[in-house]
């Protein structure tokens, strides 16, 4: 037997041995970030959720709590960097190019720091 109810679940009575979880939608909200970002965050597994149905992803408020602590924790510029992305080094054919963009005016390059 399914039990429905016309109430918001937020405003629902916590169920001992059921955890509350959310939408993407609503966990970008409460984090103040990007559903995308919050996607990303559970497939790296740094918040815990599940799926519903072909698309529908839920996250688990208490997840959200535990991942926010953890940001806490590490203080501010501690969090880790995402490697750099792999740039091939420029081909003869490509330095040429680019100095003949330069001789014309067309293309400066980049100061460096």
């Amino acid at each position: 037997m399914t039990v429905r109810t016309a109430l918001d679940p937020a405003s629902m009575p916590p169920i001992i041995g059921v955890e509350r979880s959310i939408t993407v939608a609503e966990a970008a909200r409460t984090m103040g970030a990007d559903e995308s970002t919050v996607r990303k965050l559970v497939r790296q597994k740094e918040l815990q959720g599940y799926r519903l149905g072909k698309r529908g992803v839920r996250v688990y408020v208490s997840s959200i709590r535990d991942y926010q602590e953890r940001q806490k924790l590490q203080g501010p510029g501690v969090a880790t960097k995402a490697a750099p992305a792999h740039r091939r080094p420029p081909t003869p054919a490509h330095r040429e190019a680019v100095a003949q963009l330069a001789a014309l005016g067309i293309m400066v390059s980049p100061a460096k720091p």
